[in-house]
């Protein structure tokens, strides 16, 4: 209402403030426009008051000056990269890997970035990366995935008649040499979001017509690759039943089961595993051995 006075507890901010009133003002150097009039003006440009600098983190410490070379150009020495520079270019904490960068693909099915099942599939991808590997980390909550149709046997002589985002995942599986799969526990099970994708996967191992009548199940993909499965739930919840269903779908896409990590809690906050370094130092260490195990006999 107007001419009506401000409640006794708020605070009138003066015309063109922000709404932060707690922060100080900070002094702002003049426009280039209000530069270009000053000197157009025949002064030296329109300076606005000296501010004192900004507090600046490790990241922004002043870096070496730059020597002058041939005709004025700047030119850096170039420092050659010691061990810790090179230390993905071979095995840490067990043999050297050889060859091409070993691949571990993770397959995250936790709807919440930060959660516990993101960061110790973060942890596993670290460890492979630290052992020589590379790693790609696939969202199922990002990727665009219609749900299988149940298209019956042989629908398509690739890996499925849809093409969306099933094709990037088909794609870094097939390339796998170890493959980490992660989800939190719903219902005994995992996630929609991972269950989408892993149902998708069917037609890796396809259903066959046999010339003298009958079906079969034939793998595209041999059974090289080493299989890792990580859960958080409850403690007072099981996870034997979702671990068998990742087990089941590992062998589909010709991976091995070895290893499960389970993180059980009994509080509500993402990420809580932060709280047990052991579990993420576990994990990190089985992304280690998992680049560094040769791929397993076909």
């Amino acid at each position: 209402m107007a001419g009506a006075a401000p409640p006794a507890s708020g605070r009138v901010l003066p015309r063109g403030a922000g709404r932060r009133g707690h922060l100080s003002p900070v002094s702002l150097p003049p426009s280039a426009g209000a530069r270009r009039a000053g000197r157009r003006a025949g002064g030296r440009g329109a300076r606005g008051p000296r501010s004192d600098p900004l507090p600046v983190g490790p990241e922004d410490a002043p870096r070496p000056a730059a020597r002058r070379g041939p005709r004025g150009r700047e030119t850096r020495r170039v420092v050659p990269a010691g061990p810790a520079a090179r230390r993905h270019l071979a095995g840490v904490g067990g043999a050297p890997v050889s060859g091409p960068p070993r691949l571990l693909v993770a397959l995250n099915g936790s709807p919440v970035l930060g959660s516990s099942v993101d960061r110790m599939l973060r942890a596993v991808c670290e460890g492979a990366e630290e052992a020589g590997g590379r790693s790609v980390h696939l969202y199922c909550n990002a990727l665009e995935v219609i749900p299988c149709q149940a298209c019956g046997p042989e629908p398509t002589s690739g890996y499925c008649v849809f093409h969306d985002d099933m094709d990037r995942v088909y794609a870094a599986l097939e390339a796998a040499h170890a493959i980490a799969i992660g989800s939190p526990i719903y219902f005994d099970g995992v996630s929609a979001q991972l269950k989408r994708v892993m149902d998708r996967c069917n037609c890796v191992t396809p259903l066959v017509r046999l010339p003298a009548g009958g079906y079969e199940f034939r793998p595209r993909w041999s059974r090289t690759r080493h299989g890792l499965f990580v859960t958080a739930c409850s403690s007072r919840h099981r996870y034997d039943l979702a671990e068998r269903s990742v087990r089941g779908f590992l062998k589909w896409v010709g991976a091995r089961w070895e290893e499960t990590i389970a993180y059980l809690h009994e509080d509500n906050d993402p990420g809580s595993v932060l709280a047990r370094p052991e579990l993420l130092d576990r994990a990190r260490g089985a992304g280690r051995r998992l680049i560094q195990s040769a791929p397993l006999p076909a």
